[in-house]
C-alpha cells in the first residue's frame, strides 16, 4: 500500500490564488495535472449550448471555478454569493466606476477576476503544452505579423514616401530602386 496522494491540481490553484506572489513551481505542478487529465486550454472557457456534451469539460470547467472562488478572502465569497438585491448600493454591479472597470470590491470586479484567473490558467497550460507563440524574430507577444510581411510593407512605405518627398539631401530615385529590387527578391520566396 502506498501513501502516495494524488496531486489535486484545483487544490493547487486555490492555494495559487490565496498567494500574493505566484509560484512556478506550483504552477508546473498543475499544469502537469491538467495534461495527464487530458484537459486541454479550450476547456477554460464556458461549454457553449450548442456544444456536444463533454464530461469533462462540464467538470473542469466547474471545479475550476469552485477552485478559483475558494482562493478569494471571505468577504469576496460573501458578496459573490449574495444575490445582486440583496447588496447595498455600493456593491452591486455597474457601481463605483464603470461597468467595464468596476470597483474594487464590487461584485461585478470579483467576476471579472474569476475570469481574468481562469484565462490566466488558460494561456499558462497552452504555453506549457504548446510552447511560446513567435512570429517575427523579435516578437514577444505572438500577435505581430511575420518577417516577410514586416518586410514587404517597409519597403512600399519607404518608395510611397520618397515618391513624394521633396528636396532630400540624397539620391532617392535609386534608394527607390533598391526597394523595388528588394521587394522583387522577397516577393520570389
Amino acid at each position: 500500500m502506498s501513501n502516495d496522494k494524488k496531486f489535486n491540481a484545483y487544490t493547487a490553484i486555490t492555494a495559487d490564488v490565496k498567494l500574493a506572489i505566484r509560484s512556478l513551481a506550483n504552477r508546473v505542478l498543475i499544469n502537469d495535472a491538467f495534461k495527464a487529465s487530458g484537459i486541454t486550454p479550450e476547456m477554460f472557457k464556458a461549454v457553449k449550448k450548442d456544444a456536444p456534451a463533454n464530461l469533462v469539460h462540464i467538470n473542469h470547467f466547474a471545479a475550476l471555478n469552485v477552485a478559483i472562488i475558494a482562493g478569494f478572502s471571505a468577504a469576496e465569497r460573501k458578496t459573490l454569493n449574495t444575490p445582486t438585491k440583496a447588496l447595498q448600493d455600493g456593491n452591486k454591479p455597474g457601481q463605483k466606476g464603470d461597468a467595464k472597470k468596476p470597483a474594487a470590491g464590487t461584485k461585478r470586479n470579483i467576476q471579472q477576476q474569476i475570469g481574468a484567473k481562469r484565462n490566466d490558467y488558460m494561456r499558462s497550460l497552452d504555453l506549457y503544452l504548446n510552447g511560446p507563440k513567435k512570429k517575427g524574430a523579435d516578437d514577444k507577444t505572438g500577435d505581430k505579423t511575420d518577417d516577410k510581411t514586416f518586410c514587404l510593407e517597409s519597403l512600399n512605405a519607404i518608395i510611397k514616401r520618397l515618391q513624394k518627398a521633396e528636396g532630400v539631401e540624397f539620391d532617392a530615385v535609386s534608394v527607390i530602386g533598391f526597394c523595388q529590387t528588394a521587394l522583387k527578391t522577397i516577393a520570389k520566396d
